[in-house]
């Protein structure tokens, strides 16, 4: 549903906060959310895992201490790039809304926090390319069929939202990164399969911003991380400073503001 904008009061990141809430209330209608916060510092293996170190070496911040007395960490550790692989690792420890007994065919989690990623933009006139910015995910771990039911169906609803709030979105196919030094012909069966798209909304006349995406990961993150098998994962994420920089193009502050 559209934001009434005329009970924002305050600054900037309280006008943010409120949209972020309206989203994810959306998005989760008629599911059992677990809210999470967690370290930006997680373990490099785990990536290395997942093959993405072998596809994107540079993108990761690695975590160097001046002082190690002052800072010492048991492995390598890098900044984290994304809030799904962490949610899923550690879902067993984020506890439960729905009590001691947990439907384990479909776990739902919300994810907010910093991401950090050294990616170059291809157009040095390119806004909102951050190399730390702020992400909102749910994710969805279960049952293969109804994690990707459920990931759609949120995905649809944050389609409706971005439209209701008078931005003009088009969806489109992309890929990603979490494959391995076979990149190429991987990401081309990626995009093949559909199992990631993204609301685009135009910037410019020559740009469209990616301010939302769906994610379908299927087995391999959870089989990856976890000794969860036959359980696929999904997530529906946003930039949230890209989706204020959206929003606040079609809805002025309040005068008093």
């Amino acid at each position: 549903m559209p934001i009434n904008t005329e009970r924002w009061f305050g600054t900037d990141y309280a006008r943010r906060d409120a949209m972020v809430r309206a989203l994810v209330e959306t998005a989760s209608t008629d599911l059992s959310v677990v809210h999470h916060t967690s370290s930006p510092l997680i373990a490099r293996r785990h990536y290395a895992n997942l093959g993405y170190l072998d596809s994107l070496p540079s993108v990761p911040f690695d975590v160097r201490s001046f002082d190690p007395r002052q800072f010492e960490l048991p492995e390598p550790h890098i900044l984290r790039p994304a809030l799904c692989v962490e949610t899923i690792l550690f879902a067993d420890t984020f506890g439960s809304d729905s009590g001691p007994e947990v439907d384990s065919s479909l776990r739902v989690f919300g994810s907010r926090g910093i991401c950090f990623r050294a990616e170059a933009s291809i157009d040095a006139h390119e806004p909102l390319r951050l190399p730390a910015f702020e992400m909102q995910e749910l994710v969805f771990i279960g049952d293969a069929v109804r994690v990707e039911a459920a990931a759609r169906a949120s995905f649809a609803r944050v389609i409706t939202w971005m439209r209701e709030n008078g931005m003009n979105v088009a969806t489109e196919v992309a890929a990603d990164h979490f494959y391995g030094v076979d990149a190429g012909r991987r990401r081309r069966v990626h995009r093949a399969l559909e199992q990631k798209i993204e609301a685009r909304v135009p910037w410019s006349s020559e740009l469209s911003i990616a301010a939302a995406s769906l994610n379908l990961h299927g087995f391999r993150i959870v089989e990856t991380l976890t000794e969860r098998k036959s359980q696929a994962s999904a997530c529906v994420a946003f930039g949230v400073d890209r989706m204020y920089a959206l929003y606040a193009r079609t809805h002025a502050a309040p005068d008093n503001d």
